[in-house]
């Protein structure tokens, strides 16, 4: 799996890109949703060709949705080129630093 995962870490995504965030996992009593206990954040990467089918993804597993991290994560996995599409959330601007 690492290998594959190292190839494909190779051939950062390009065209359309839809970018969100997602939690992993956590403790299930108590907080929901992002509040939860032990959850892992990480950023869902899907690149689409011109009718909106999927290429290629990638799932890269953060410390937290901080801008700095989103910017180091874009820089390695979209093309310069990308159109990224995403929702709102404030560390996604992170890609237009990239």
């Amino acid at each position: 799996m690492q290998a594959m995962k190292e190839r494909d870490d190779k051939n950062p995504l390009e065209r359309f890109v839809q970018l969100d965030d997602a939690y992993w996992g956590g403790v299930r009593r108590g907080s929901k949703g992002r509040e939860a206990k032990g959850q892992r954040p990480f950023v869902a990467a899907v690149s689409m060709d011109d009718k909106a089918h999927p290429i290629a993804m990638r799932f890269s597993a953060l410390t937290g949705f901080g801008k700095h991290e989103i910017t180091r994560r874009a820089k390695t996995h979209l093309k310069p080129k990308a159109l990224v599409i995403s929702d709102v959330l404030a560390c996604f601007r992170g890609v237009e630093d990239a």
